[in-house]
């Protein structure tokens, strides 16, 4: 049924895992990703690895852990990634990333318009990419209509060292934005991503143009 309901062109992904081992999908904070998040696992021929935050209460933990790994989905906890993504890391993969986090240093962020206004972005999923020369997807899923939903890779590079610092993050963000103005429902509007204001003085060496 899960498959009957999404339309994924997942052999964008396939391809690139079974040529180069590991791939970083990149998102934001959009679409429904529990639901997603199962589609994906479902259809994909790689580990889909997700970063989770465990919820306080052990049994409401345990059980939303069945149900976002049901379908093969590999899970790993924020509060202790390095050490447990270790394993998963030594086999072909693809991770998904969110590219418009909160930046917790705005002194250390990535300074880029959205919307039409500077705000911080997190450095990780691009130095992370860089790191280990890996490819990089953009990832969207929108509704086509009552229950049926697609989603979209796009290839953003396969070379990510090309970049200059910042300029694959700015493409992202850029996507993103594209998405949301497709169908702003889908975003989630409660992440609160202009809540920190730019300060000329502190940040203007931090802005990619």
């Amino acid at each position: 049924e899960m498959k009957k309901r999404f339309v994924i062109n997942i052999e964008v992904v396939n391809e690139l895992v079974e040529k180069h081992q590991r791939v970083h999908l990149i998102t934001g904070h959009y679409f429904n990703w529990e639901f997603a998040n199962l589609a994906v696992g479902l259809i994909s021929k790689f580990p889909f690895v997700v970063a989770y935050k465990p919820v306080s209460n052990k049994v409401f933990d345990r059980l939303m852990y069945h149900i976002r790994s049901r379908f093969g989905t590999k899970l790993v906890s924020s509060t202790n990634f390095a050490k447990d993504f270790q394993p998963l890391s030594k086999n072909n993969y693809a991770l998904i990333l969110v590219a418009d986090q909160n930046a917790a240093n705005t002194s250390k962020a990535y300074w880029i318009d959205f919307f039409g206004k500077k705000v911080p972005l997190v450095k990780g999923p691009e130095r992370g990419a860089k790191m280990n020369n890996l490819p990089i997807v953009y990832t969207e899923f929108y509704k086509v209509k009552r229950g049926f939903y697609k989603g979209n890779f796009e290839l953003i590079t396969t070379t990510p060292n090309d970049y200059k610092d910042g300029e694959i993050t700015k493409i992202l963000i850029k996507k993103i934005e594209d998405s949301i103005r497709k169908e702003p429902a889908n975003y989630l509007w409660s992440h609160r991503r202009w809540k920190h204001q730019f300060n000329p003085e502190q940040h203007s060496r931090l802005v990619i143009e």
